[in-house]
């Protein structure tokens, strides 16, 4: 009879297991990146920034910031890798 109840628990307790690790590796990617790599960033895409001043998230993995020579908009996709663009002056 405990076979039988290890055998029914385990699949509703690789099934919570899956979905608390896709939470969690959501929530990971999501964070905002420190103001350091988000100058890098921009400097990456060919654009000047000495240090970030502000950062305001843009939904999802997508920040406006404000640099010392600008505004951008940075965004980041599933891989990690980070696209930046200039932002319009609102």
């Amino acid at each position: 009879m405990q076979y039988l109840s290890s055998i029914v628990l385990k699949r509703p307790l690789r099934v919570f297991v899956m979905f608390l690790a896709s939470v969690i590796c959501r929530n990971a990617l999501a964070e905002q990146p420190d103001y350091g790599t988000l100058a890098a960033a921009i400097r990456s895409a060919d654009y000047p920034c000495a240090h970030v001043q502000s950062v305001n998230s843009a939904g999802g993995n997508a920040w406006r910031v404000q640099c010392n020579s600008g505004r951008f908009l940075v965004t980041r996709t599933g891989d990690g890798k980070y696209s930046v663009s200039k932002a319009a002056i609102e």
